[in-house]
């Protein structure tokens, strides 16, 4: 609901989107480990928030936007996947300590200071991160890549929307490889 009302585009496309999420994440997750935790959320975020960003922009603009696509897309994953990936282990270690019978017996055994592929979860906060920065410096010093966001009818909205996406990129992308570098401190073995 928004403003008491069913928001339609959030119907349209925010739903496909969670079931695609979640039917990719059950695929991959089907025998718990934290390598395959951290396979299944990456492929989940990317699979679900695209399909969202697909279907929200055809449905809102009526037609195939491939930068806006993208840009919602990487807007999506890169401010998600922190959370997911450092908050949903303390969560799961948290509900497996409080409410044993709710956690699977797998996910319970799997421990996260004897399992935890460290490199693995830097890596996956890294890498992103690194790219959303490489983005924000390309989006900084070349106007043809802010062009790719905002093609032809949206130009007039260049100069704004290209400060936040420089924003977006380098706040994200900054954020991820500190988070990276934080977590590699004090959690790596």
């Amino acid at each position: 609901l928004k403003h008491f009302e069913i928001y339609l585009p959030s119907l349209v496309a925010a739903v496909p989107g969670h079931i695609v999420a979640l039917y990719v994440y059950g695929l991959i997750i089907k025998k718990f480990s934290w390598r395959r935790f951290i396979a299944a959320t990456h492929l989940s975020l990317l699979a679900g928030n695209f399909t969202t960003a697909l279907l929200y922009v055809v449905f809102v603009f009526g037609k195939f936007l491939p930068g806006l696509i993208l840009g919602l897309l990487i807007w999506w994953y890169i401010t998600m996947l922190p959370f997911v990936i450092l908050f949903v282990p303390l969560i799961i270690r948290a509900i497996s300590a409080a409410f044993p019978t709710l956690v699977p017996e797998e996910v319970k055994s799997s421990s996260l200071k004897r399992e935890l592929p460290s490199k693995e979860f830097v890596a996956s906060l890294a890498i992103p991160g690194v790219l959303m920065l490489i983005m924000g410096v390309l989006i900084f010093i070349s106007p043809e890549v802010m062009g790719f966001f905002l093609p032809g009818s949206f130009s007039k909205y260049r100069n704004i929307v290209g400060e936040l996406l420089k924003t977006m990129f380098i706040v994200t992308g900054g954020a991820n490889a500190a988070g990276a570098l934080l977590f590699s401190k004090f959690f790596s073995k």
